[in-house]
């Protein structure tokens, strides 16, 4: 494929994204440009600063991040459309699991079977992402709930509840621990 038609293609996508976000060209396409220029800057930054640091750096890209929140710094949060991720207070995100807003096959693809797809993604509060999973466009995990590693979210989670395997399927619903000051009632 010559350059002429890689540059092609390229206006073609910047065309595109900017329309999905109802903007309109040329200015459009320029912001749509910076944007993820500085986007891609801000994701480097977040995988190489001390790991209290990393939600920091998503939260300037435009996610929506809670208190108390850990990120481990090789998460990949989505980098074409980082506003529609919200993850509320007291979340855990462990390493390598990918959080994903949108789904965009290639040009052929679009076109002609699969449409491109843009949701929101929502982590509620107390909920926790094990090593390697991956959450698609439009899942909410309930709060309490628990993606066991290496699962991949494509429906939403009940609060409250242990989720496993791909595609992630419930596994167990978490009972409340009765404690009283440390000691375990009988």
């Amino acid at each position: 494929m010559g350059l002429l038609n890689s540059f092609k293609l390229f206006i073609r996508d910047v065309r595109v994204a900017t329309e999905e976000r109802g903007w309109s060209m040329p200015f459009g396409g320029l912001k749509l440009i910076f944007h993820f220029i500085f986007d891609y800057f801000l994701s480097l930054l977040a995988r190489n600063v001390p790991s209290k640091l990393v939600p920091f750096f998503h939260r300037l890209r435009g996610v929506n991040i809670g208190k108390d929140v850990f990120i481990d710094k090789t998460v990949v949060i989505d980098e074409a459309y980082p506003e529609n991720i919200t993850i509320e207070d007291e979340v855990r995100v462990a390493a390598g699991s990918v959080l994903i807003s949108h789904a965009k096959p290639g040009a052929y693809l679009r076109d002609h079977y699969l449409p491109t797809r843009v949701s929101k993604v929502k982590l509620c509060r107390y909920s926790f992402i094990g090593v390697n999973c991956v959450i698609m466009p439009g899942v909410t995990v309930g709060e309490g709930a628990v993606v066991v590693s290496g699962s991949s979210v494509i429906t939403n989670v009940a609060p409250y509840t242990v989720v496993c395997g791909v595609p992630a399927r419930k596994i167990k619903k978490l009972e409340k621990l009765n404690k009283i000051r440390g000691k375990e009632n009988a």
